[in-house]
């Protein structure tokens, strides 16, 4: 009796990396731990100016590991550089404070290769100290346009996806937030993707005060970015679907410069994004934010019992 021989291409799995010496170790043997045996680990150390480089000493002599060390420039420049500097077939990406479940490249290959997509994204399970929450349960396997991806509400990091190597699209280096959904936009302006309803990412959400501290400005450097990018419309949108999607973005907008202190800003932009019609509770939650700006003192307070949620697990970012 003959039997058929699968073949496993090689799949690169990129990890970038900056100061993380912690947990980068963790992730890498999750990669390691894989049932798919045809693999090879990019490490991109992001300028790391912890002991990122003696930690992984042990490593840099596996043969499937390549270690590489550049400046520093970012989570889309490190991954971008991973994607230069690996040679499979297909290439999956793992955030250096994540983990993936051992059965998470074959699952992901095996559907991919299945329905012959460019992009796959997963769901995952998030954990925030002794909490775990699933991440992304739509229920059913499904293949999605940019319409149902929309409506799907996905929560989206690179950890989830599996690509198809294009040297066409990269992720967007001059996005500093936002750019994990600007890379599916781009594959969806092509094709469908396929979303696989399995949890196959272990997502470490930590608390951290200097996260919060810069989080503000990095978010609305990147929303801000974000706008100038729809505004070009890269990714096909309709002229109405272009128009709801900023002002989605400026309603976001408005949240970070309220939570960055900046109250005239973000009243200007909440004024704006509730110029396009929204859902009811939409506007509700936004116009309470607006009339709780007017007092910045007592804004304050409520800025900081919604830190002290987050930290302690009981809200999501």
């Amino acid at each position: 009796m003959n039997t058929v021989e699968i073949y496993y291409p090689l799949i690169s799995v990129v990890i970038p990396t900056y100061n993380r010496s912690l947990v980068v170790v963790r992730a890498i043997e999750s990669v390691l731990a894989q049932t798919y045996q045809n693999l090879e680990i990019v490490i991109v150390d992001d300028g790391s100016t912890d002991d990122t480089k003696n930690r992984l000493i042990p490593y840099k002599s596996n043969k499937k590991i390549k270690y590489y060390y550049k400046q520093n420039g970012g989570v889309s420049s490190a991954r971008n550089y991973g994607i230069r500097h690996s040679g499979g077939q297909y290439i999956a990406f793992l955030d250096s404070d994540d983990e993936f479940e051992k059965e998470k490249l074959m699952i992901q290959f095996n559907e991919t290769s299945k329905y012959d997509v460019n992009l796959s994204v997963c769901s995952s399970v998030e954990i925030k100290g002794n909490k775990r929450k699933l991440i992304n349960n739509q229920g059913m396997q499904s293949l999605f346009n940019q319409s149902i991806f929309f409506k799907m509400n996905f929560s989206i990091s690179g950890s989830f996806f599996m690509i198809k190597r294009s040297p066409e699209i990269l992720f967007n280096e001059n996005l500093v937030t936002g750019e994990d959904i600007d890379f599916v936009l781009k594959h969806l302006a092509i094709n469908k993707c396929l979303y696989i309803d399995k949890p196959l990412v272990r997502r470490h959400k930590e608390y951290d005060s200097v996260r919060l501290s810069i989080n503000p400005e990095i978010k609305i450097k990147g929303i801000l970015e974000t706008i100038k990018i729809y505004n070009q419309n890269p990714y096909h949108f309709h002229s109405e679907e272009k128009i709801e999607k900023i002002a989605a973005l400026r309603l976001r907008l408005g949240y970070w410069y309220f939570f960055n202190n900046n109250f005239r800003e973000g009243r200007t932009e909440i004024k704006l994004g509730l110029k396009v019609p929204q859902s009811l509770k939409r506007k509700l939650y936004f116009m309470l934010l607006y009339t709780a700006s007017l007092s910045p003192s007592f804004f304050r307070i409520l800025k900081n019992i919604g830190i002290w949620l987050w930290q302690k697990g009981y809200l999501a970012d």
